[in-house]
């Protein structure tokens, strides 16, 4: 058994990564100390639920448009099991995770929990691309529309012009 695991499958994930954040204006104003404290927070909070020993890593990014911080992480059940599924694995445990960071972390700030009933879908990134572009196309279509129907309004008072002069002859 390796570091104090039971039993590891070959295909087991040894490494799980959370992410802390909040909004852009969350952080603005804030000092380095206030944001550095925010996030000791947030590494409390796993180090709690998951076990202090088993945090590989945590990095905390200032140096970007939002203060973030990427914790990593062996996912080790109470029974000593290397398990991101009973920890992870479906929805409702990744909501429950996101209820208690709130209640143990980011109500102290002020900050509002998100969307529970959201059917936002994770899209891959070609099929985002793609309606991105189909946006831009339809986006296009209409600028050409109301260009040529310019162009046509332009034809039709030019010929209103020209009758308007043929009839004060």
């Amino acid at each position: 058994a390796e570091c104090g695991i039971k039993k590891k499958r070959k295909d087991a994930v040894v490494l799980c990564e959370l992410l802390f954040t909040a909004s852009h204006d969350f952080f603005e104003g804030k000092t380095e100390k206030e944001i550095k404290e925010y996030f000791q927070k947030c590494y409390d909070f796993v180090s709690n639920k998951y076990g202090n020993d088993n945090i590989v890593s945590a990095m905390v990014h200032l140096d970007e448009f939002t203060p973030h911080m990427h914790l990593c992480f062996t996912p080790i059940t109470k029974d000593n099991r290397l398990c991101a599924n009973d920890l992870f694995g479906n929805g409702a445990k990744l909501s429950q995770l996101q209820d208690e960071v709130h209640e143990q972390v980011f109500k102290d700030y002020g900050l509002t929990r998100g969307d529970k009933d959201r059917k936002a879908k994770h899209v891959e990134t070609l099929d985002w691309k793609i309606v991105q572009l189909q946006e831009k196309e339809e986006n296009l279509k209409r600028q050409i529309a109301t260009i040529e129907d310019n162009n046509e309004l332009l034809k039709l008072n030019k010929q209103l012009k020209k009758t308007q002069e043929m009839l004060s002859q």
